[in-house]
Protein backbone atom coordinates (compact mmCIF):
# COMPACT_ATOMS: atom_id res chain seq x y z
CA UNK A 1 0.00 0.00 0.00
CA UNK A 2 1.02 3.58 -0.65
CA UNK A 3 0.65 6.64 1.54
CA UNK A 4 -0.48 9.78 -0.30
CA UNK A 5 -0.84 13.29 1.02
CA UNK A 6 -3.97 15.23 0.11
CA UNK A 7 -4.35 19.01 -0.11
CA UNK A 8 -6.91 20.83 1.99
CA UNK A 9 -9.70 22.02 -0.30
CA UNK A 10 -12.68 23.71 1.33
CA UNK A 11 -15.93 21.90 0.60
CA UNK A 12 -14.17 18.76 -0.64
CA UNK A 13 -14.46 15.95 1.91
CA UNK A 14 -11.85 13.82 0.11
CA UNK A 15 -9.22 16.56 0.13
CA UNK A 16 -8.96 16.95 3.89
CA UNK A 17 -5.28 17.86 4.12
CA UNK A 18 -4.40 14.45 5.61
CA UNK A 19 -2.36 11.46 4.51
CA UNK A 20 -4.44 8.56 3.14
CA UNK A 21 -3.63 4.93 2.47
CA UNK A 22 -4.21 4.10 -1.20
CA UNK A 23 -3.94 1.06 -3.45
CA UNK A 24 -2.93 1.93 -7.04
CA UNK A 25 -4.79 -0.01 -9.73
CA UNK A 26 -3.46 1.53 -12.93
CA UNK A 27 -1.02 4.23 -13.96
CA UNK A 28 -0.66 5.65 -17.47
CA UNK A 29 1.87 8.07 -18.86
CA UNK A 30 0.35 11.08 -20.60
CA UNK A 31 1.97 11.71 -24.00
CA UNK A 32 5.76 11.61 -23.54
CA UNK A 33 5.64 13.88 -20.50
CA UNK A 34 6.66 13.07 -16.95
CA UNK A 35 3.01 13.34 -15.89
CA UNK A 36 0.79 10.35 -15.22
CA UNK A 37 -2.85 9.50 -14.68
CA UNK A 38 -3.25 7.19 -11.70
CA UNK A 39 -6.42 5.25 -10.93
CA UNK A 40 -6.52 3.96 -7.37
CA UNK A 41 -8.65 2.94 -4.41
CA UNK A 42 -8.55 5.23 -1.39
CA UNK A 43 -8.51 2.78 1.52
CA UNK A 44 -8.93 5.58 4.06
CA UNK A 45 -12.10 7.00 2.50
CA UNK A 46 -13.35 3.82 0.82
CA UNK A 47 -13.74 5.12 -2.73
CA UNK A 48 -12.34 4.82 -6.26
CA UNK A 49 -10.34 7.87 -7.36
CA UNK A 50 -8.10 9.29 -10.06
CA UNK A 51 -5.33 11.84 -9.83
CA UNK A 52 -2.45 13.36 -11.77
CA UNK A 53 1.12 12.61 -10.73
CA UNK A 54 4.24 14.53 -11.72
CA UNK A 55 7.64 12.80 -11.75
CA UNK A 56 10.41 15.17 -10.71
CA UNK A 57 13.98 15.12 -12.01
CA UNK A 58 15.07 12.94 -9.05
CA UNK A 59 12.33 10.36 -9.70
CA UNK A 60 9.96 11.46 -6.95
CA UNK A 61 6.21 11.24 -7.68
CA UNK A 62 4.11 14.20 -6.56
CA UNK A 63 0.32 14.53 -6.62
CA UNK A 64 -1.01 17.43 -8.71
CA UNK A 65 -4.62 17.94 -7.58
CA UNK A 66 -6.99 19.45 -10.15
CA UNK A 67 -9.91 21.60 -9.08
CA UNK A 68 -11.66 20.59 -12.31
CA UNK A 69 -11.07 17.25 -14.07
CA UNK A 70 -13.55 17.83 -16.92
CA UNK A 71 -10.97 19.09 -19.43
CA UNK A 72 -8.66 16.13 -18.75
CA UNK A 73 -11.36 13.49 -19.19
CA UNK A 74 -12.84 15.23 -22.24
CA UNK A 75 -9.42 15.28 -23.92
CA UNK A 76 -8.99 11.56 -23.19
CA UNK A 77 -12.51 10.79 -24.46
CA UNK A 78 -11.87 12.74 -27.68
CA UNK A 79 -8.54 10.99 -28.34
CA UNK A 80 -6.52 14.18 -27.86
CA UNK A 81 -4.16 12.61 -25.32
CA UNK A 82 -2.18 9.42 -25.72
CA UNK A 83 -2.05 7.24 -22.59
CA UNK A 84 0.68 4.60 -22.26
CA UNK A 85 0.36 2.02 -19.44
CA UNK A 86 3.21 2.00 -16.93
CA UNK A 87 4.25 -0.75 -14.55
CA UNK A 88 3.13 -0.15 -10.97
CA UNK A 89 6.72 -0.69 -9.83
CA UNK A 90 7.17 3.02 -10.63
CA UNK A 91 5.92 3.66 -7.11
CA UNK A 92 8.89 1.98 -5.50
CA UNK A 93 11.58 4.06 -7.19
CA UNK A 94 11.50 6.70 -4.49
CA UNK A 95 9.71 4.98 -1.62
CA UNK A 96 6.01 4.63 -1.07
CA UNK A 97 4.95 8.11 0.00
CA UNK A 98 3.45 10.62 -2.42
CA UNK A 99 3.51 14.28 -1.45
CA UNK A 100 1.05 16.81 -2.83
CA UNK A 101 1.36 20.21 -4.38
CA UNK A 102 -1.20 22.99 -4.18
CA UNK A 103 -4.24 22.37 -6.41
CA UNK A 104 -4.25 23.82 -9.92
CA UNK A 105 -7.31 25.00 -11.81
CA UNK A 106 -7.42 22.33 -14.51
CA UNK A 107 -5.28 20.17 -16.81
CA UNK A 108 -4.04 23.19 -18.79
CA UNK A 109 -1.70 24.05 -15.94
CA UNK A 110 -0.36 20.48 -15.82
CA UNK A 111 0.49 20.68 -19.51
CA UNK A 112 2.17 24.03 -18.98
CA UNK A 113 4.41 22.44 -16.32
CA UNK A 114 5.15 19.39 -18.46
CA UNK A 115 6.01 20.99 -21.80
CA UNK A 116 7.41 24.44 -22.45
CA UNK A 117 5.72 26.71 -25.00
CA UNK A 118 7.39 29.20 -27.32
CA UNK A 119 6.12 31.97 -29.59
CA UNK A 120 6.82 31.85 -33.32
CA UNK A 121 5.97 34.63 -35.77
CA UNK A 122 4.48 34.57 -39.26
CA UNK A 123 4.95 37.43 -41.71
CA UNK A 124 2.52 38.49 -44.45
CA UNK A 125 4.32 36.22 -46.94
CA UNK A 126 4.00 33.10 -44.78
CA UNK A 127 7.60 33.00 -43.55
CA UNK A 128 8.18 31.84 -39.96
CA UNK A 129 10.49 33.58 -37.47
CA UNK A 130 11.76 33.30 -33.92
CA UNK A 131 12.46 36.45 -31.92
CA UNK A 132 15.70 36.97 -30.02
CA UNK A 133 15.61 40.15 -27.93
CA UNK A 134 14.42 42.72 -30.47
CA UNK A 135 15.54 40.98 -33.66
CA UNK A 136 13.86 38.30 -35.77
CA UNK A 137 15.51 35.27 -37.34
CA UNK A 138 13.88 33.28 -40.13
CA UNK A 139 13.29 29.54 -39.58
CA UNK A 140 13.82 26.82 -42.18
CA UNK A 141 11.94 23.53 -42.45
CA UNK A 142 14.40 21.40 -40.50
CA UNK A 143 14.49 23.86 -37.63
CA UNK A 144 10.70 24.14 -37.59
CA UNK A 145 10.23 20.36 -37.40
CA UNK A 146 12.65 20.17 -34.46
CA UNK A 147 10.87 23.01 -32.65
CA UNK A 148 7.46 21.41 -33.19
CA UNK A 149 8.76 18.18 -31.62
CA UNK A 150 10.33 19.90 -28.61
CA UNK A 151 7.84 22.66 -27.80
CA UNK A 152 4.23 23.68 -27.89
CA UNK A 153 3.75 26.79 -30.00
CA UNK A 154 1.79 30.02 -29.84
CA UNK A 155 1.64 31.64 -33.28
CA UNK A 156 1.71 35.43 -33.74
CA UNK A 157 1.70 37.74 -36.73
CA UNK A 158 5.14 39.30 -37.11
CA UNK A 159 3.89 42.74 -38.12
CA UNK A 160 1.28 43.27 -35.38
CA UNK A 161 2.01 40.60 -32.72
CA UNK A 162 -1.66 39.59 -32.92
CA UNK A 163 -2.56 35.91 -32.87
CA UNK A 164 -2.29 34.24 -36.28
CA UNK A 165 -5.34 32.52 -37.75
CA UNK A 166 -5.48 28.76 -38.33
CA UNK A 167 -5.24 29.26 -42.09
CA UNK A 168 -2.17 31.50 -41.69
CA UNK A 169 -0.54 28.87 -39.47
CA UNK A 170 -1.24 26.00 -41.87
CA UNK A 171 -0.05 27.97 -44.90
CA UNK A 172 3.16 29.00 -43.13
CA UNK A 173 3.96 25.45 -42.01
CA UNK A 174 3.35 24.11 -45.53
CA UNK A 175 5.54 26.80 -47.05
CA UNK A 176 8.38 26.41 -44.54
CA UNK A 177 8.53 22.63 -44.63
CA UNK A 178 8.18 22.65 -48.41
CA UNK A 179 9.05 19.40 -50.19
CA UNK A 180 9.68 17.60 -46.88
CA UNK A 181 5.99 17.66 -46.01
CA UNK A 182 3.76 14.86 -47.26
CA UNK A 183 0.05 14.82 -46.53
CA UNK A 184 -0.36 11.11 -47.29
CA UNK A 185 0.47 9.40 -43.99
CA UNK A 186 1.78 6.37 -45.92
CA UNK A 187 4.06 8.43 -48.17
CA UNK A 188 7.76 8.86 -47.53
CA UNK A 189 8.75 12.06 -45.79
CA UNK A 190 7.69 14.36 -43.03
CA UNK A 191 4.16 14.78 -41.70
CA UNK A 192 2.62 16.72 -38.85
CA UNK A 193 -0.60 16.63 -36.89
CA UNK A 194 -2.02 19.10 -34.40
CA UNK A 195 -2.92 16.85 -31.46
CA UNK A 196 -4.62 19.43 -29.30
CA UNK A 197 -4.93 23.13 -28.58
CA UNK A 198 -5.16 24.62 -25.10
CA UNK A 199 -6.14 28.26 -25.27
CA UNK A 200 -3.80 29.64 -27.94
CA UNK A 201 -1.12 26.97 -27.47
CA UNK A 202 -0.80 24.30 -30.19
CA UNK A 203 0.69 20.83 -29.61
CA UNK A 204 1.96 18.85 -32.59
CA UNK A 205 3.06 15.34 -33.45
CA UNK A 206 5.84 15.13 -36.03
CA UNK A 207 6.30 11.91 -38.00
CA UNK A 208 8.79 10.71 -40.57
CA UNK A 209 8.30 7.67 -42.83
CA UNK A 210 10.56 6.12 -45.44
CA UNK A 211 10.85 2.96 -47.52
CA UNK A 212 13.76 0.67 -46.65
CA UNK A 213 15.82 -1.27 -49.20
CA UNK A 214 13.38 -4.20 -48.97
CA UNK A 215 10.37 -2.03 -49.74
CA UNK A 216 8.97 -1.93 -46.20
CA UNK A 217 7.60 1.28 -44.70
CA UNK A 218 9.58 2.47 -41.69
CA UNK A 219 9.39 5.57 -39.59
CA UNK A 220 9.07 7.29 -36.27
CA UNK A 221 6.83 9.82 -34.63
CA UNK A 222 7.11 12.33 -31.83
CA UNK A 223 4.37 12.53 -29.21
Amino acid sequence: MIKMQYPNIKGNSLCDGKTHIITPHRISRIEDFDIFLMEYYDETMGCQCSTILLRTSNGELIKIPLLDYNLLFNMIKNGELRLTPEDLSIFFIKGNYIKTREPVKDFRQCLAQARAAIILYIDENGNIYYKDSNSFGIIDGNTLSRLMQAYDIEWHRKETNALASNSEIDNAIHKTMGHMLKHDRYADGLSYEERYKIGNIHHYTIGYQYTDDKGFKRGSSSI
